[in-house]
């Protein structure tokens, strides 16, 4: 009985294994992916959502051994989701374990802070002031990064 349990379990999870679910199709040949954020959302209760899908997909490239290089850059009214407020939300917590990541970068866009009078200084630590986001967009699809634009 002991044996046909062992059995039953290798052949489970050889099965198991056999229909996981992964990115290997589009991942193969890949040993980096290099993404880049552009956020512009205004909504406390977007932000949190979208924040939490890019870090997942940190953890997914990690998990399939892909080296993950991810910018995130924040601009438009998002860019009041950098400054900490005191209060300890999802979004806060979010950036926080988003900085603590040494593969992904955020930056926050100056010319947008003027507008929806942020002061870029009062960045969280870690968060990189840029003078323009879509230079900085441009600059960094034409080194290669995939842009990926969350609205």
């Amino acid at each position: 009985m002991k044996k046909l349990i062992i059995i039953l379990a290798v052949i489970f999870s050889l099965h198991a294994n056999a229909n996981a679910i992964d990115d290997s199709v589009s991942l193969k040949g890949l040993k980096e992916s290099k993404i880049i954020f552009d956020i512009n959302i205004a909504s406390m209760q977007k932000m949190p959502l979208y924040l939490n899908v890019i870090l997942k997909t940190y953890d997914g490239l990690k998990k399939q051994n892909i080296k993950p290089n991810i910018i995130l850059a924040f601009r438009g009214a998002s860019v009041q989701f950098l400054i900490p407020d005191g209060n300890e939300d999802k979004t806060i917590s979010l950036i926080k374990e988003l900085l603590s990541k040494k593969e992904i970068q955020l930056e926050g866009c100056n010319i947008a802070a003027n507008i929806f009078g942020v002061d870029s200084k009062e960045y969280f630590d870690g968060v990189r002031a840029v003078g323009n986001t879509f230079i900085s967009l441009g600059a960094y699809q034409a080194k290669g990064y995939s842009i990926i634009p969350l609205y």
